[in-house]
């Protein structure tokens, strides 16, 4: 006879492998862009992969969907009462469904959600915990090598405890689909001896080298060049400083409030003993490209002044130039016109006109 106790135990695998080939990634691009989330990115169904390349909201609707799958398969394998063994295969079966969907022809993620989901039925207080830890690495490095330390630190901390031992086989289980998805395609890395760099990089870090940090460090000679000045206290009354590139007659000046100049010659001043409170290390203008930048900016904020001073008499002259304009136009020119009617100076002429014609009559008959 078949064991049904048996059959029912497969049966709760297989609807964990079915609810973790859900499709929600692959749906969603569809109905928001209409694209295919297997052909954008790096091609994979996979929250960081919408989250990257499609939206912000997609990816995390994605993500709540993919964790839902883990859960839901966990959880009714443990409503039903199931032997923590076939609940922790349960999850591992929704894990593997993810990321080989039969319904995107067995694509599909790597399952990293899903794995929290189920988590997070197990055990909500561990799964946050390792949840901050792989977010902490995501914004260092990378969070491929933070779900790594998230895992192997799971499996710490679940192995003293029996309530979590449900757990602790999850993530045991959860390694092989994991680290199958990061390995493929299968067939570049076969065979495994020559390919054991390649191997290394694709378990630890799910890419075939190995990425850079997102933070970088500063500037490190601005951080040493910073503390010799402020930190470091040696024996002697001046600060050490290199003297040869300096212009005579630099003035140095001590923490005690003694100063001394330099000469032609190259000389090394000393340290204080002890820092004190009011250091007083070196006048600033030690580097000749810093005396030129000082007189270049003492320069440019002259012709400034000279500004101000060209714009009052400006400002004079034209007030000055509409008031003559005002008592030229003062004197009307209808004045002059009315004064001197045309009418009388055009009757007077023609009276002199007439006294000179009758003379010369007069003269020529007395001849």
């Amino acid at each position: 006879m078949i064991n049904l106790e048996f059959l029912a135990y497969v049966l709760f695998i297989l609807n964990g492998f079915v609810l973790g080939s859900l499709p929600f990634g692959y749906i969603i691009t569809r109905l928001s862009t209409s694209k295919n989330i297997l052909e954008i990115g790096w091609k994979k169904n996979s929250t960081s992969n919408v989250m990257k390349n499609v939206g912000k909201w997609q990816g995390i609707l994605t993500g709540v969907l993919d964790a839902l799958k883990g859960f839901l398969a966990v959880y009714i394998a443990t409503l039903a009462g199931c032997p923590p063994v076939v609940i922790a295969l349960a999850g591992t079966a929704a894990i593997a469904g993810h990321n080989w969907s039969p319904f995107l022809d067995f694509k599909g993620g790597r399952g990293i959600a899903t794995l929290a989901g189920a988590m997070f039925c197990l055990s909500p207080q561990i799964t946050i915990m390792l949840l901050a830890l792989c977010g902490l690495f995501t914004i260092l490095w990378t969070a491929s090598i933070g779900t790594v330390i998230a895992i192997m630190l799971g499996i710490t901390i679940s192995f003293p405890n029996v309530d979590h031992w449900t757990l602790l086989l999850l993530l045991i289980f959860s390694i092989i689909p994991i680290s199958l998805k990061r390995l493929s395609p299968i067939k570049e890395v076969i065979p495994f001896a020559d390919h054991q760099t390649l191997i290394e990089n694709r378990l630890i870090f799910d890419q075939d080298d190995i990425p850079p940090f997102r933070i970088k460090p500063h500037n490190i000679n601005n951080i040493v060049l910073e503390n010799n000045i402020e930190n470091n206290s040696i024996d002697g009354d001046y600060d050490y400083i290199n003297t040869k590139n300096l212009p005579t007659g630099t003035v140095l000046a001590s923490t005690k409030g003694k100063t001394s100049k330099t000469s032609s010659k190259p000389s090394i001043a000393k340290k204080p003993k002890a820092r004190t409170t009011a250091r007083t290390v070196v006048k600033k203008p030690t580097a000749p490209k810093e005396q030129s930048q000082k007189k270049e900016a003492k320069t440019a904020k002259k012709p400034v002044a000279t500004k101000a001073v060209e714009k009052k008499p400006l400002a004079k002259t034209i007030a000055k130039k509409p008031a003559t304009v005002k008592k030229v136009e003062k004197k009307p020119v209808t004045k002059t016109v009315t004064k001197k009617p045309i009418a009388k100076t055009v009757a007077k002429k023609p009276a002199t006109a007439k006294a000179i014609e009758k003379k010369p009559t007069r003269s020529k008959p007395k001849k």
